[in-house]
């Protein structure tokens, strides 16, 4: 099968993965490391604005109008919206 990879590149990362295979994406702790709760950090809402790309920069849980700040547009909060 042809990788584009010299064999020399190819043999280097296969050694790399056996001497420190906890530096790599495939190592069997990674998944139970996924499965911990999680530590929540504060975020912007990020909800978009209807038919726009604009999104609202406001902290998540922040009341009223959704706002752009680097247009400094504002639009009004929908029922029932989520993040």
């Amino acid at each position: 099968m042809e990788t584009g990879h010299s064999e020399a590149a190819l043999k280097h990362l296969v050694e790399a993965r056996k001497a420190a295979p906890e530096q790599t994406r495939y190592h069997p702790e990674a998944r139970e490391s996924a499965e911990k709760p999680r530590t929540h950090i504060p975020s912007l809402c990020w909800v978009a604005r209807p038919g726009d790309v604009r999104r609202c920069t406001e902290h998540e849980e922040h009341d009223g109008d959704h706002y752009h700040a680097y247009s400094r547009t504002f639009w009004p909060r929908r029922a029932g919206e989520t993040q």
